[in-house]
């Protein structure tokens, strides 16, 4: 896993924040149309092609949409909004949703969601923030790795086990190569305000049939 957590790292820590959002069997331009009405306009861009097209007055962010395996990720560096509940929503509608945000002041949290229900959520192998209906798979065995791994930073080592969870890494040269690429309006945001609703479905016991694996 060391090998793993290193190449996370090298990915992860040039932007000062960022939001990476993992939603199983869904495809890049689903995940995008639960951020924005316009994901019909995405396009395959490279990093550097994306940037370039920003203009000032910097009225849009960027999403940036991919695949690995069976699920699709959608990674935010620049006014995220993939943490907001009708975001989480719809994202997680019928499926597994693994979010995490390494936050510009330092706060650094993962969460895994299941049909709109928060299944956990904690600080990267900090026992006092864990919460969520359980149970809390990525929380054990984040702390169990981070245990084994004592000179990495606990956010890549979290990583890490998601990517294993995952069957994949997000390593630096996917999000600099061509992903799909939508530029999300400020008009188009939503509200930060609202709740998770109540789950669609029966309340989740575990990850279920979709990751099962990670059955307990």
């Amino acid at each position: 896993m060391n090998s793993d957590i290193a190449v996370w790292e090298q990915a992860m820590a040039g932007p000062p924040g960022f939001c990476l959002t993992f939603v199983q069997d869904r495809t890049p331009r689903e995940v995008l149309g639960a951020y924005t009405p316009r994901s019909t306009d995405a396009s395959l861009l490279t990093l550097a092609e994306a940037r370039q097209a920003l203009r000032p007055p910097y009225t849009v962010s960027l999403l940036r949409a991919g695949q690995v395996g069976s699920w699709s990720f959608c990674f935010e560096d620049d006014l995220p909004e993939g943490f907001k509940p009708r975001v989480l929503q719809r994202l997680s509608t019928g499926t597994n949703v693994i979010q995490v945000i390494r936050g510009g002041d330092g706060l650094n949290t993962v969460q895994r969601l299941r049909c709109g229900r928060q299944i956990e959520f904690f600080e990267p192998v900090y026992r006092p923030t864990l919460r969520g209906d359980g149970p809390h798979i990525l929380f054990g065995e984040a702390r169990d790795a981070a245990s084994r791994h004592p000179e990495r930073l606990p956010l890549y080592v979290t990583l890490a086990v998601i990517g294993q969870r995952i069957g994949g890494v997000v390593d630096l040269a996917l999000l600099e190569g061509p992903l799909l690429t939508a530029f999300l309006a400020d008009s188009d945001r939503e509200s930060s305000r609202p709740q998770l609703s109540a789950p669609l479905s029966p309340k989740a016991r575990g990850l279920g049939r979709l990751l099962g694996p990670m059955q307990t």
